[in-house]
């Protein structure tokens, strides 16, 4: 559901499968040059490399962390990463980010 709603609001959107490993994550942040990386889990998991990957390569692109899902409520997010509890903010958020695709 994510995705359509960047999708409708204007943005490129890659959506790589849920086992991406990090390092994968990373590089197609910095080659895509991400503005929003949107990141989800339902399930408690082991989500600190990628959040830290995903970080790391958004402060090359200028882009942010978007996160939800109950999965990343019980996780422990470093403060450059922001947790979303809606679509509707998922949203709001993206009407300030960067790069969108231009309409025909």
């Amino acid at each position: 559901m994510c995705a359509c709603l960047l999708r409708a609001q204007g943005f490129e959107v890659l959506a790589p499968l849920a086992q991406t490993p990090a390092r994968d994550l990373h590089d197609l942040i910095l080659r895509s040059r991400a503005s929003v990386v949107a990141l989800s889990s339902t399930m408690d998991a082991d989500v600190g490399e990628q959040l830290a990957m995903s970080i790391a390569a958004t402060q090359q692109t200028g882009g942010r962390v978007l996160v939800g899902g109950e999965g990343m409520r019980k996780a422990r997010l470093p403060d450059e990463v922001k947790l979303l509890a809606s679509l509707r903010e998922l949203e709001a958020e993206s009407q300030t980010a960067g790069r969108r695709r231009a309409r025909a």
